[in-house]
Protein backbone atom coordinates (compact mmCIF):
# COMPACT_ATOMS: atom_id res chain seq x y z
CA UNK A 1 0.00 0.00 0.00
CA UNK A 2 1.38 3.38 -0.97
CA UNK A 3 0.76 6.29 1.39
CA UNK A 4 0.27 9.68 -0.20
CA UNK A 5 3.51 11.63 -0.20
CA UNK A 6 5.84 8.64 0.11
CA UNK A 7 8.13 6.70 -2.21
CA UNK A 8 8.17 2.93 -1.56
CA UNK A 9 11.71 2.63 -2.87
CA UNK A 10 13.24 5.25 -0.62
CA UNK A 11 13.47 5.21 3.14
CA UNK A 12 12.82 8.58 4.75
CA UNK A 13 15.20 10.40 7.06
CA UNK A 14 14.09 12.14 10.24
CA UNK A 15 15.35 15.61 11.07
CA UNK A 16 14.63 15.15 14.78
CA UNK A 17 16.76 13.26 17.26
CA UNK A 18 14.96 10.20 18.61
CA UNK A 19 12.25 10.07 15.94
CA UNK A 20 12.23 6.94 13.78
CA UNK A 21 9.89 7.98 10.99
CA UNK A 22 10.19 4.53 9.40
CA UNK A 23 8.51 2.93 12.40
CA UNK A 24 5.13 1.51 11.24
CA UNK A 25 3.25 3.27 14.05
CA UNK A 26 4.82 6.62 13.18
CA UNK A 27 4.01 6.08 9.49
CA UNK A 28 0.41 5.26 10.37
CA UNK A 29 0.14 8.45 12.41
CA UNK A 30 1.61 10.53 9.60
CA UNK A 31 -0.61 8.98 6.92
CA UNK A 32 -3.62 9.57 9.15
CA UNK A 33 -2.75 13.25 9.49
CA UNK A 34 -2.48 13.48 5.70
CA UNK A 35 -5.91 11.83 5.31
CA UNK A 36 -7.43 14.31 7.76
CA UNK A 37 -5.82 17.18 5.87
CA UNK A 38 -7.31 15.77 2.67
CA UNK A 39 -10.77 15.76 4.24
CA UNK A 40 -10.30 19.43 5.08
CA UNK A 41 -9.93 20.11 1.37
CA UNK A 42 -6.20 20.60 0.84
CA UNK A 43 -3.39 18.04 0.46
CA UNK A 44 -1.14 19.84 -2.00
CA UNK A 45 1.72 22.10 -1.01
CA UNK A 46 1.52 24.55 -3.85
CA UNK A 47 -0.16 24.93 -7.25
CA UNK A 48 2.15 22.33 -8.81
CA UNK A 49 -0.03 19.68 -7.15
CA UNK A 50 2.75 18.03 -5.10
CA UNK A 51 1.73 16.01 -2.09
CA UNK A 52 2.45 16.68 1.59
CA UNK A 53 5.49 14.52 2.46
CA UNK A 54 4.72 11.78 4.97
CA UNK A 55 7.95 12.61 6.82
CA UNK A 56 6.81 16.20 7.32
CA UNK A 57 3.45 15.06 8.73
CA UNK A 58 5.24 12.79 11.22
CA UNK A 59 7.72 15.50 12.23
CA UNK A 60 5.08 18.18 12.73
CA UNK A 61 3.10 15.82 14.97
CA UNK A 62 6.28 14.99 16.90
CA UNK A 63 7.08 18.70 17.32
CA UNK A 64 3.68 19.34 18.90
CA UNK A 65 3.64 16.16 21.00
CA UNK A 66 6.98 16.15 22.86
CA UNK A 67 8.20 18.83 25.24
CA UNK A 68 11.39 19.87 23.44
CA UNK A 69 12.20 18.39 20.01
CA UNK A 70 15.89 18.61 19.02
CA UNK A 71 17.36 18.53 15.51
CA UNK A 72 19.99 15.92 14.72
CA UNK A 73 23.63 17.00 14.63
CA UNK A 74 25.51 17.40 11.34
CA UNK A 75 22.44 17.53 9.12
CA UNK A 76 23.19 17.55 5.40
CA UNK A 77 20.91 19.34 2.98
CA UNK A 78 22.08 17.96 -0.36
CA UNK A 79 18.47 16.85 -0.76
CA UNK A 80 16.35 19.97 -1.20
CA UNK A 81 13.31 18.11 0.13
CA UNK A 82 15.14 17.78 3.42
CA UNK A 83 16.15 21.43 3.40
CA UNK A 84 12.62 22.74 2.92
CA UNK A 85 11.34 20.48 5.69
CA UNK A 86 14.07 21.88 7.92
CA UNK A 87 13.07 25.47 7.12
CA UNK A 88 9.44 24.70 7.99
CA UNK A 89 10.25 22.88 11.22
CA UNK A 90 12.86 25.40 12.35
CA UNK A 91 10.40 28.23 11.72
CA UNK A 92 7.77 26.26 13.59
CA UNK A 93 9.87 25.71 16.72
CA UNK A 94 10.96 29.32 16.98
CA UNK A 95 7.48 30.82 16.59
CA UNK A 96 5.65 32.39 19.53
CA UNK A 97 2.29 31.04 18.36
CA UNK A 98 3.77 27.54 18.33
CA UNK A 99 4.65 27.86 22.03
CA UNK A 100 1.07 28.93 22.76
CA UNK A 101 -0.29 25.91 20.92
CA UNK A 102 2.12 23.58 22.76
CA UNK A 103 0.35 24.41 26.01
CA UNK A 104 -2.54 22.31 24.71
CA UNK A 105 -0.71 19.57 22.81
CA UNK A 106 2.22 18.26 24.89
CA UNK A 107 1.79 14.51 25.60
CA UNK A 108 -1.75 14.61 24.18
CA UNK A 109 -1.97 12.42 21.03
CA UNK A 110 -5.45 13.59 20.09
CA UNK A 111 -4.79 17.32 20.30
CA UNK A 112 -1.35 16.90 18.70
CA UNK A 113 -2.97 15.15 15.74
CA UNK A 114 -5.50 17.97 15.44
CA UNK A 115 -2.72 20.58 15.65
CA UNK A 116 -0.60 18.89 12.98
CA UNK A 117 -3.58 18.45 10.65
CA UNK A 118 -4.84 22.02 11.01
CA UNK A 119 -1.34 23.48 10.68
CA UNK A 120 -0.57 21.52 7.49
CA UNK A 121 -3.95 22.50 6.07
CA UNK A 122 -3.29 26.17 6.77
CA UNK A 123 0.27 25.88 5.46
CA UNK A 124 -0.95 24.45 2.15
CA UNK A 125 -3.31 27.39 1.77
CA UNK A 126 -0.48 29.84 2.42
CA UNK A 127 1.97 28.09 0.09
CA UNK A 128 -0.52 27.99 -2.76
CA UNK A 129 0.05 31.73 -2.88
CA UNK A 130 3.75 31.06 -3.48
CA UNK A 131 5.53 29.55 -6.49
CA UNK A 132 4.87 25.95 -5.40
CA UNK A 133 6.28 23.57 -2.84
CA UNK A 134 8.10 20.31 -3.71
CA UNK A 135 7.06 16.98 -2.29
CA UNK A 136 9.25 13.99 -1.63
CA UNK A 137 11.49 13.03 -4.57
CA UNK A 138 10.35 15.77 -6.93
CA UNK A 139 13.63 17.68 -6.83
CA UNK A 140 15.41 14.66 -8.29
CA UNK A 141 13.48 14.76 -11.54
CA UNK A 142 15.59 15.93 -14.49
CA UNK A 143 14.68 17.10 -17.94
CA UNK A 144 11.00 17.49 -17.15
CA UNK A 145 9.30 20.07 -19.33
CA UNK A 146 6.31 21.58 -17.64
CA UNK A 147 4.39 24.80 -17.70
CA UNK A 148 3.22 24.22 -14.12
CA UNK A 149 3.85 27.23 -11.86
CA UNK A 150 6.21 25.15 -9.70
CA UNK A 151 8.77 24.61 -12.52
CA UNK A 152 11.06 26.68 -14.71
CA UNK A 153 11.00 26.44 -18.52
CA UNK A 154 14.00 24.10 -18.26
CA UNK A 155 11.99 21.62 -16.24
CA UNK A 156 13.77 22.38 -12.96
CA UNK A 157 11.71 23.05 -9.84
CA UNK A 158 11.56 26.65 -8.72
CA UNK A 159 13.04 27.65 -5.39
CA UNK A 160 10.93 29.07 -2.59
CA UNK A 161 12.33 32.09 -0.84
CA UNK A 162 13.16 31.16 2.76
CA UNK A 163 11.64 34.32 4.16
CA UNK A 164 8.38 33.76 2.31
CA UNK A 165 8.31 30.20 3.57
CA UNK A 166 8.87 31.40 7.14
CA UNK A 167 6.04 33.92 6.76
CA UNK A 168 3.78 31.15 5.45
CA UNK A 169 4.59 29.07 8.56
CA UNK A 170 3.90 32.04 10.85
CA UNK A 171 0.58 32.81 9.19
CA UNK A 172 -0.46 29.14 9.30
CA UNK A 173 0.38 28.93 13.00
CA UNK A 174 -1.58 32.07 13.86
CA UNK A 175 -4.65 30.43 12.32
CA UNK A 176 -3.99 27.16 14.13
CA UNK A 177 -3.78 28.22 17.79
CA UNK A 178 -7.49 28.89 18.36
CA UNK A 179 -8.47 25.64 16.67
CA UNK A 180 -6.05 23.71 18.89
CA UNK A 181 -7.41 25.41 21.99
CA UNK A 182 -10.99 24.49 21.03
CA UNK A 183 -9.95 20.90 20.28
CA UNK A 184 -8.31 20.63 23.71
CA UNK A 185 -11.45 21.93 25.39
CA UNK A 186 -13.56 19.43 23.47
CA UNK A 187 -11.20 16.65 24.55
CA UNK A 188 -11.31 17.80 28.16
CA UNK A 189 -15.12 17.90 28.03
CA UNK A 190 -15.29 14.26 26.97
CA UNK A 191 -12.62 13.15 29.43
CA UNK A 192 -14.45 14.87 32.29
CA UNK A 193 -16.92 12.01 32.44
CA UNK A 194 -16.72 9.44 35.19
CA UNK A 195 -13.93 6.89 35.17
CA UNK A 196 -15.13 3.80 33.40
CA UNK A 197 -17.12 5.88 30.97
CA UNK A 198 -14.15 8.07 30.03
CA UNK A 199 -12.02 5.09 29.07
CA UNK A 200 -14.63 4.17 26.48
CA UNK A 201 -14.87 7.68 25.15
CA UNK A 202 -11.46 8.09 23.56
CA UNK A 203 -11.45 10.79 20.91
CA UNK A 204 -8.78 9.16 18.77
CA UNK A 205 -11.42 7.93 16.32
CA UNK A 206 -13.11 11.34 16.15
CA UNK A 207 -10.16 13.54 15.13
CA UNK A 208 -11.55 14.43 11.64
CA UNK A 209 -14.77 15.70 13.23
CA UNK A 210 -12.79 17.48 15.95
CA UNK A 211 -10.73 19.31 13.34
CA UNK A 212 -13.82 20.62 11.58
CA UNK A 213 -15.63 21.56 14.79
CA UNK A 214 -12.62 23.29 16.33
CA UNK A 215 -12.89 26.04 13.71
CA UNK A 216 -16.56 26.84 14.38
CA UNK A 217 -17.20 29.96 16.45
CA UNK A 218 -20.48 28.53 17.82
CA UNK A 219 -18.56 25.59 19.28
CA UNK A 220 -16.10 27.94 20.98
CA UNK A 221 -18.97 29.93 22.50
CA UNK A 222 -20.61 26.76 23.81
CA UNK A 223 -17.33 25.55 25.31
CA UNK A 224 -16.77 28.90 27.01
CA UNK A 225 -20.19 28.60 28.66
CA UNK A 226 -19.47 25.03 29.77
CA UNK A 227 -16.17 26.12 31.32
CA UNK A 228 -18.17 28.53 33.48
CA UNK A 229 -20.13 25.58 34.85
CA UNK A 230 -16.90 23.69 35.59
CA UNK A 231 -18.62 20.60 34.29
CA UNK A 232 -15.75 18.32 35.27
CA UNK A 233 -16.62 18.86 38.95
CA UNK A 234 -20.34 18.10 38.61
CA UNK A 235 -21.04 15.02 40.76
CA UNK A 236 -24.18 12.98 41.29
CA UNK A 237 -25.11 10.44 43.94
CA UNK A 238 -26.11 7.09 42.54
CA UNK A 239 -29.37 5.36 43.38
CA UNK A 240 -28.67 1.92 44.85
CA UNK A 241 -31.12 -0.98 44.93
CA UNK A 242 -30.64 -3.44 47.78
CA UNK A 243 -29.29 -6.79 46.61
CA UNK A 244 -27.50 -9.78 48.12
CA UNK A 245 -24.92 -9.24 45.40
CA UNK A 246 -23.05 -6.16 44.28
CA UNK A 247 -20.99 -3.64 46.21
CA UNK A 248 -20.89 -3.08 49.97
CA UNK A 249 -22.98 -0.05 50.93
CA UNK A 250 -23.05 -0.39 54.71
CA UNK A 251 -23.86 -2.69 57.63
CA UNK A 252 -27.11 -4.22 58.89
CA UNK A 253 -28.45 -6.97 61.14
CA UNK A 254 -29.81 -10.32 59.95
CA UNK A 255 -29.10 -13.99 59.42
CA UNK A 256 -27.70 -14.17 55.87
CA UNK A 257 -24.43 -16.00 56.49
CA UNK A 258 -23.12 -15.19 52.98
CA UNK A 259 -22.90 -11.55 54.00
CA UNK A 260 -21.53 -12.18 57.51
CA UNK A 261 -19.11 -9.60 58.89
CA UNK A 262 -15.78 -11.25 59.91
CA UNK A 263 -16.06 -9.87 63.46
CA UNK A 264 -18.95 -12.23 64.14
CA UNK A 265 -16.65 -15.24 63.80
CA UNK A 266 -14.82 -14.13 66.94
CA UNK A 267 -17.97 -14.46 69.08
CA UNK A 268 -18.32 -17.39 71.47
CA UNK A 269 -20.48 -20.10 69.96
CA UNK A 270 -23.36 -19.46 72.40
CA UNK A 271 -23.45 -15.73 71.59
CA UNK A 272 -23.21 -16.44 67.86
CA UNK A 273 -26.18 -18.83 67.98
CA UNK A 274 -28.16 -16.41 70.14
CA UNK A 275 -27.54 -13.57 67.67
CA UNK A 276 -28.52 -15.84 64.80
CA UNK A 277 -31.75 -16.84 66.57
CA UNK A 278 -32.59 -13.19 67.22
CA UNK A 279 -31.68 -12.21 63.60
CA UNK A 280 -29.06 -9.91 65.06
CA UNK A 281 -25.83 -10.98 63.35
CA UNK A 282 -23.76 -8.13 61.90
CA UNK A 283 -23.95 -8.37 58.09
CA UNK A 284 -22.65 -6.41 55.14
CA UNK A 285 -25.37 -4.45 53.39
CA UNK A 286 -25.01 -4.78 49.63
CA UNK A 287 -26.61 -3.21 46.60
CA UNK A 288 -26.46 -2.69 42.86
CA UNK A 289 -26.82 0.60 40.97
CA UNK A 290 -30.46 1.11 40.06
CA UNK A 291 -31.42 0.81 36.42
CA UNK A 292 -32.78 4.28 35.82
CA UNK A 293 -34.80 5.53 32.91
CA UNK A 294 -33.33 7.96 30.37
CA UNK A 295 -32.71 11.67 30.62
CA UNK A 296 -34.72 13.01 27.69
CA UNK A 297 -34.30 16.68 26.75
CA UNK A 298 -36.96 18.47 24.72
CA UNK A 299 -35.32 21.69 23.56
CA UNK A 300 -37.43 24.47 22.07
CA UNK A 301 -35.86 25.91 18.89
CA UNK A 302 -38.70 28.23 17.95
CA UNK A 303 -38.01 31.70 16.58
CA UNK A 304 -38.25 33.34 20.00
CA UNK A 305 -35.36 31.22 21.37
CA UNK A 306 -32.67 33.37 19.77
CA UNK A 307 -29.40 34.79 21.06
CA UNK A 308 -28.48 34.07 24.66
CA UNK A 309 -31.56 31.89 25.21
CA UNK A 310 -30.59 29.13 22.80
CA UNK A 311 -26.92 29.20 23.82
CA UNK A 312 -27.84 28.87 27.50
CA UNK A 313 -30.33 26.10 26.72
CA UNK A 314 -27.71 24.14 24.74
CA UNK A 315 -25.19 24.57 27.55
CA UNK A 316 -27.71 23.18 30.05
CA UNK A 317 -28.43 20.28 27.70
CA UNK A 318 -24.77 19.24 27.54
CA UNK A 319 -24.53 19.47 31.32
CA UNK A 320 -27.59 17.19 31.54
CA UNK A 321 -25.78 14.80 29.23
CA UNK A 322 -22.98 14.77 31.79
CA UNK A 323 -25.55 13.83 34.43
CA UNK A 324 -27.00 11.02 32.31
CA UNK A 325 -23.60 9.43 31.70
CA UNK A 326 -22.59 9.84 35.35
CA UNK A 327 -25.74 7.95 36.38
CA UNK A 328 -25.30 5.30 33.64
CA UNK A 329 -28.48 6.34 31.87
CA UNK A 330 -29.47 6.73 28.26
CA UNK A 331 -29.48 10.31 27.00
CA UNK A 332 -31.99 11.45 24.39
CA UNK A 333 -32.62 14.84 22.81
CA UNK A 334 -35.16 16.26 20.39
CA UNK A 335 -35.37 19.83 19.22
CA UNK A 336 -38.86 21.06 18.45
CA UNK A 337 -40.76 24.08 17.22
CA UNK A 338 -44.17 23.52 15.65
CA UNK A 339 -42.96 19.97 14.87
CA UNK A 340 -40.50 17.61 16.60
CA UNK A 341 -37.13 17.19 14.89
CA UNK A 342 -35.06 13.97 14.60
CA UNK A 343 -34.20 12.12 17.80
CA UNK A 344 -30.57 11.79 18.83
CA UNK A 345 -29.74 9.29 21.57
CA UNK A 346 -26.58 8.03 23.24
CA UNK A 347 -26.12 4.95 25.40
CA UNK A 348 -24.39 5.06 28.82
CA UNK A 349 -21.35 3.53 27.08
CA UNK A 350 -20.97 6.41 24.65
CA UNK A 351 -17.86 6.68 22.48
CA UNK A 352 -15.89 9.81 21.68
CA UNK A 353 -17.21 10.06 18.13
CA UNK A 354 -20.81 9.99 19.41
CA UNK A 355 -20.12 12.81 21.87
CA UNK A 356 -18.53 14.96 19.18
CA UNK A 357 -21.45 14.29 16.84
CA UNK A 358 -23.88 15.32 19.58
CA UNK A 359 -22.12 18.66 20.03
CA UNK A 360 -21.94 19.18 16.27
CA UNK A 361 -25.64 18.35 15.91
CA UNK A 362 -26.58 20.83 18.64
CA UNK A 363 -24.43 23.61 17.23
CA UNK A 364 -25.96 23.30 13.76
CA UNK A 365 -29.55 23.75 14.98
CA UNK A 366 -30.74 27.36 14.65
CA UNK A 367 -33.89 28.93 16.16
CA UNK A 368 -36.89 29.29 13.85
CA UNK A 369 -40.56 28.31 13.60
CA UNK A 370 -43.52 28.22 15.98
CA UNK A 371 -44.18 26.21 19.15
CA UNK A 372 -46.23 23.04 19.75
CA UNK A 373 -45.39 21.77 23.24
CA UNK A 374 -48.15 19.15 23.48
CA UNK A 375 -46.99 17.41 20.34
CA UNK A 376 -43.39 17.46 21.53
CA UNK A 377 -44.26 15.86 24.89
CA UNK A 378 -46.37 13.14 23.21
CA UNK A 379 -43.45 12.35 20.89
CA UNK A 380 -41.00 12.16 23.81
CA UNK A 381 -43.26 9.74 25.72
CA UNK A 382 -43.55 7.55 22.63
CA UNK A 383 -39.77 7.58 22.10
CA UNK A 384 -39.13 6.40 25.66
CA UNK A 385 -41.82 3.72 25.76
CA UNK A 386 -40.51 2.29 22.48
CA UNK A 387 -37.07 1.66 24.00
CA UNK A 388 -38.62 -1.45 25.67
CA UNK A 389 -36.37 -1.29 28.70
CA UNK A 390 -37.95 -3.18 31.59
CA UNK A 391 -37.74 -2.79 35.36
CA UNK A 392 -36.35 0.73 35.21
CA UNK A 393 -36.71 3.54 37.72
CA UNK A 394 -38.74 6.42 36.30
CA UNK A 395 -37.17 8.37 33.44
CA UNK A 396 -37.11 12.17 33.15
CA UNK A 397 -38.30 14.44 30.38
CA UNK A 398 -36.61 17.83 30.71
CA UNK A 399 -38.54 20.43 28.71
CA UNK A 400 -36.61 23.65 28.04
CA UNK A 401 -38.82 26.32 26.46
CA UNK A 402 -39.92 29.95 26.54
CA UNK A 403 -43.28 29.12 24.98
CA UNK A 404 -46.72 29.89 26.39
CA UNK A 405 -48.44 27.22 24.32
CA UNK A 406 -51.17 25.69 26.50
CA UNK A 407 -51.41 21.99 27.25
CA UNK A 408 -53.98 19.86 29.10
CA UNK A 409 -52.34 19.40 32.54
CA UNK A 410 -54.56 16.55 33.74
CA UNK A 411 -54.22 14.43 30.60
CA UNK A 412 -50.47 15.10 30.35
CA UNK A 413 -49.86 14.16 33.98
CA UNK A 414 -51.92 10.95 33.60
CA UNK A 415 -50.01 9.91 30.46
CA UNK A 416 -46.66 10.61 32.12
CA UNK A 417 -47.61 8.56 35.18
CA UNK A 418 -48.66 5.58 33.04
CA UNK A 419 -45.27 5.72 31.27
CA UNK A 420 -43.42 6.12 34.61
CA UNK A 421 -41.94 9.45 33.57
CA UNK A 422 -41.27 12.69 35.42
CA UNK A 423 -41.67 16.04 33.68
CA UNK A 424 -39.10 18.71 34.53
CA UNK A 425 -39.98 22.09 33.05
CA UNK A 426 -37.46 24.90 32.60
CA UNK A 427 -39.03 28.16 31.48
CA UNK A 428 -36.49 30.40 29.79
CA UNK A 429 -37.54 33.95 30.58
CA UNK A 430 -41.26 33.17 30.73
CA UNK A 431 -44.07 31.43 32.60
CA UNK A 432 -46.61 28.75 31.69
CA UNK A 433 -49.24 27.82 34.26
CA UNK A 434 -50.45 24.72 32.43
CA UNK A 435 -46.91 23.34 32.35
CA UNK A 436 -46.48 24.18 36.02
CA UNK A 437 -49.53 22.05 36.87
CA UNK A 438 -48.36 19.12 34.72
CA UNK A 439 -44.73 19.11 35.92
CA UNK A 440 -42.99 17.29 38.75
CA UNK A 441 -40.39 20.05 38.94
CA UNK A 442 -40.80 23.57 37.59
CA UNK A 443 -38.34 26.44 37.48
CA UNK A 444 -38.01 29.80 35.76
CA UNK A 445 -34.67 31.07 34.46
CA UNK A 446 -34.55 34.82 33.96
CA UNK A 447 -30.87 35.74 34.27
CA UNK A 448 -29.68 32.69 32.29
CA UNK A 449 -26.74 32.44 34.67
CA UNK A 450 -24.43 29.58 35.59
CA UNK A 451 -26.23 29.31 38.93
CA UNK A 452 -29.58 28.78 37.21
CA UNK A 453 -28.00 26.28 34.83
CA UNK A 454 -26.69 24.22 37.76
CA UNK A 455 -30.11 24.38 39.39
CA UNK A 456 -31.50 22.68 36.28
CA UNK A 457 -28.71 20.08 36.18
CA UNK A 458 -29.33 19.12 39.82
CA UNK A 459 -33.11 19.03 39.42
CA UNK A 460 -35.07 17.13 42.02
CA UNK A 461 -37.25 14.27 40.92
CA UNK A 462 -39.31 11.34 42.10
CA UNK A 463 -37.46 8.05 42.51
Amino acid sequence: MTVAGTDEKEEGTSLFEGLDINDPLKKYRGSRIIRITRKMGETNLGPSGLKVPLELAEEVYYAFFITYPVFKDNLSFDDKDLYYRYVILNSLLGNESFQKAKAYTIADPTTSTVAASVFLHNLTLELRKQAGFPGKGDYARKGRQSSAPGYTNEGEPKSIDDEKLKKAVESALNKTVESVKAAKELTTFVESFTSGASSMMTLEDAVPELVKMAEKSDVNQLLDNLSGLDIGKIKFSRIIDRSIKGEITGLESGTDLERLHPSQLALPEVMFLASFANQNLLLYEKGLPARQGPVYVLLDKSGSMTGKKIVWAKTVTLALFKRAISESRWFMIRFFDSVPYPLYKISPRAKGREVVKLIDYMVRVKPQGGTDISRAIRTAIQDITETKQKRLKPGDIVLVTDGEDRINPADTKKTLAMAKLNLIVVMVGGDNESLRQASDYYMKAYKLSDKEALEVVYYKREH
